[in-house]
């Protein structure tokens, strides 16, 4: 699985990594630490799809999704074919997380079409 696309969000700092996931919560694309267990995180990436998916459903105009965790947040974005997801610390930079997203969600946009 390559990480290439997601290599811009590292600069951003608070970024400790990143995935992006299909539909179904299939991942696509992987940029996280190592101790990360897979399997355990795509079956809670189609959790994660399927909530994000009920907030848009009763706030239509939210796209993004914030979850907190003991020592790290979870940004969940919608993209057209799945989610853009990143880890991240109590130092992050959130203006420039917003902005690598929504260029990182625009490239992989038109890269799916």
């Amino acid at each position: 699985m390559t990480s290439e696309p997601l290599g811009a969000l590292r600069r951003v700092t608070g970024v400790l990594g990143s995935f992006v996931c299909g539909p179904q919560g299939q991942l696509l694309l992987l940029d996280l630490p190592e101790d990360v267990d897979l399997p355990a995180l795509e079956r809670t990436t189609a959790r994660l799809m399927n909530l994000l998916q009920t907030a848009v459903e009763t706030l239509p105009c939210s796209h993004t999704l914030r979850l907190r965790f003991a020592r790290a947040d979870l940004v969940a974005t919608r993209l057209r074919y799945g989610l853009l997801c990143v880890l991240t610390d109590a130092t992050l930079d959130n203006e420039l997380l917003a902005v690598a997203m929504h260029t990182l969600a625009r490239r992989l946009s038109a890269a799916a079409s």
